[in-house]
């Protein structure tokens, strides 16, 4: 599963292939006050037997934390929190998304930019294996 976490919306994306990723949906937050979005997380992870979770960080080019990053990061890090308290054990991945909005909204037209950055997120993670 694929995550673009933003603060207003995050976007999910899954792979039951394992080859090709696929938008699934969009969780509309309340920063910071996220607990709509971990419970829905958990209710996918199991849902679908989720074995690696691919979570959007945006660094800088070069690979340097921003603010947002470091936001991020911390929801991540309650992702897996929430997601050990529901006995739930994938593995989570962070994944660099620099550039993943843009480039999102050019392969997957039509698709709005939260799920397009989340399906290209896993996309790209599952074209590495």
């Amino acid at each position: 599963m694929g995550l673009d976490i933003g603060l207003k919306r995050t976007g999910i994306a899954i792979s039951e292939s394992g080859l090709v990723a696929r938008p699934l949906e969009i969780v509309e937050n309340n920063y910071p006050h996220l607990h709509q979005l971990y419970q829905r997380i958990v209710q996918l992870v199991r849902e679908y037997d989720i074995a690696t979770l691919v979570i959007g960080i945006p660094y800088t080019s070069s690979g340097d934390p921003t603010a947002q990053s470091e936001r991020a990061g911390l929801i991540s890090d309650t992702i897996a929190e929430e997601l050990l308290k529901a006995d739930l054990h994938p593995e989570i991945v962070p994944s660099n998304e620099i550039g993943t909005t843009q480039d999102g909204e050019q392969l997957y037209p039509g698709l709005e930019n939260d799920l397009a950055a989340a399906t290209l997120i896993l996309q790209e993670y599952l074209d590495c294996l």
